[in-house]
């Protein structure tokens, strides 16, 4: 289960940039988009470590 939303955190990070640049409309500050791809970054990566700790082996 960690390692299904870790995998949606890292597309989440890598895609909404370029979902964002497609669409003008919505708007965003870059400083916003960065503290969004700092979060989903950062959810990711204790995900992957609570996957490491707790999934079954």
């Amino acid at each position: 289960m960690f390692w299904i939303i870790a995998t949606g955190c890292v597309l989440l990070a890598v895609l909404m940039p370029f979902f964002l640049s497609r669409h003008p409309e919505i708007k965003t500050t870059p400083k916003g988009l960065r503290i969004f791809k700092l979060v989903t970054w950062g959810l990711a990566a204790v995900m992957i470590l609570l996957a490491f700790l707790f999934e079954p082996k």
